[in-house]
């Protein structure tokens, strides 16, 4: 089964997501022991499901699309038809449906334990909710670029980032987005706050962008790597871990001005990272591979998860007590965006 997203509530209790072809019944599963087993929930039948998130305990949502599917040679290719988001109340004992009405795929999802939740993907769609996901509004197109990942580091502030170097900013809650200038044409397939002015965006052939303003503006950092970027935690202020293709890691330790490239012991891409604290941490990528870290990356040592046979693609543990996410995909799986067939192809290759 192709998997695309986990949330953890905290070290014990998280959901996994994935399927939705015709071979792969959707699905939703649930661990109480931190991973060591897991029990299937269900999911209703028809959705491909590509994030999941939860405002508190009880209350989440996943959202993906109602496709139809053909098979082509070698690969399926899928016919979104609607565009749907699922809400649940009881921790995922049942699922409401709610139709969007767009055949926009989504990618990336941003929520609040306040209620708020923002969802972005195809050709620049971004909705918005302020009810706990129970109606959401469509907002006015920003970019035709399709965005592939969305943070908020507060209620108010959060950033967008997708294809083509497009990079968006709110200050309001989400209500109006304004595209900044990035200098590149690179896309960008990750962005992550350390502090309400630092940020980070990375992406395709090694770009690195930074802001010290909250995202108003953003300069180039200089990478050891061409290869793509898909991931990137920070650790405080000044320490940020990014992974990317061909088991590429960089770590800087005095905010960009200089990277280690640290040993993963893998070809594979290496779509997430996370850090918990300085020296704690763990990388997910294609075929499965998972490594983890207890002394800030000098030396990596590789898991094993359940359920787990083809590829992950992201990743993210706060701590005990605030939500986490863990992104999975194979072989077949989809990136958001544009770049996501030819991107694919370079994961299958280097795994």
């Amino acid at each position: 089964i192709t998997l695309r997203d986990v949330w953890f509530a905290n070290n014990d209790t998280g959901f996994v997501v994935g399927g939705g072809s015709e071979t792969q019944p959707s699905n939703i599963v649930l661990t109480t022991d931190g991973g060591t087993t897991w029990t299937s929930r269900g999911l209703p039948g028809g959705l491909a499901p590509n994030r999941v998130s939860f405002f508190d305990g009880k209350r989440g949502i996943v959202i993906g699309d109602f496709s139809s599917f053909v098979q082509r040679p070698g690969r399926i290719n899928r016919h979104i038809a609607d565009v749907g988001i699922l809400q649940t109340t009881n921790a995922g004992e049942s699922w409401t449906v709610y139709s969007t009405g767009s055949s926009r795929g989504l990618y990336g999802l941003s929520v609040s334990p306040s209620g708020a939740a923002t969802a972005v993907g195809e050709y620049g769609t971004i909705f918005r909710t302020e009810n706990f996901a129970s109606t959401w509004i469509l907002l006015t197109r920003v970019t035709t670029e399709d965005i592939n990942s969305v943070v908020f580091i507060n209620s108010d502030r959060g950033i967008a980032a997708g294809n083509n170097g497009v990079i968006l900013l709110t200050t309001n809650g989400g209500s109006v987005w304004i595209q900044k200038q990035t200098g590149t044409g690179q896309s960008f397939f990750a962005v992550a706050f350390a502090n309400i002015d630092r940020a980070y965006a990375v992406g395709s052939n090694g770009v690195i962008l930074r802001t010290s303003d909250g995202g108003e503006t953003w300069t180039s950092i200089n990478a050891p790597t061409s290869a793509w970027l898909f991931g990137l935690s920070f650790s405080n202020l000044s320490t940020c871990t990014v992974v990317g293709d061909t088991g590429v890691i960089l770590r800087t330790t005095n905010d960009g001005v200089s990277w280690q490239r640290q040993t993963s012991g893998t070809d594979a891409a290496l779509n997430a990272v996370s850090f918990a604290d300085s020296n704690t941490g763990i990388v997910v990528g294609s075929l499965g591979t998972v490594y983890t870290t207890s002394n800030g990356g000098n030396s990596w040592e590789e898991r094993q998860l359940p359920f787990l046979s083809t590829g992950l693609e992201a990743v993210q543990f706060t701590s005990q007590e605030l939500p986490g996410r863990l992104e999975m995909e194979s072989i077949e799986l989809r990136m958001p965006g544009k770049l996501g067939q030819e991107l694919h192809k370079r994961v299958a290759h280097t795994g």
